[in-house]
């Protein structure tokens, strides 16, 4: 049942922490070096701070990061495999902004 709590957690903070990258990184055109860069930052920020928190006595635990791994691959296939198109074209339900001239 931890491993549940930890899989959730994971996924919480890494979703987090992919989508402040994305938006930090969202001027940069390389699209697929971007997801790149931005899921193997995320996967590597959270497996250091977690080796640290789980530290026994100074030192840290490397191998308890693992847990981030299936979290951040759930969000790394999200981003390779959607449709920018699609999006774009407003297909994922959004409705459009009753701000927008649409003259």
């Amino acid at each position: 049942m931890r491993v549940i709590g930890l899989l959730f957690v994971g996924l919480l903070i890494t979703w987090l922490l992919s989508r402040i990258g994305l938006r930090l990184l969202r001027g940069w055109d390389g699209e697929g070096s971007k997801l790149l860069f931005v899921h193997g930052g995320t996967l590597a920020l959270c497996w250091v701070i977690y080796a640290f928190a789980r530290a026994d006595n100074g030192v840290p635990d490397w191998f308890a990061g693992h847990i981030f791994f299936a979290p951040q691959v759930v969000w790394a296939l999200r981003d390779i495999l959607r449709d920018p198109e699609r999006e774009a074209a407003g297909a994922l339900g959004r409705r459009p902004s009753r701000f927008q001239n649409n003259n």
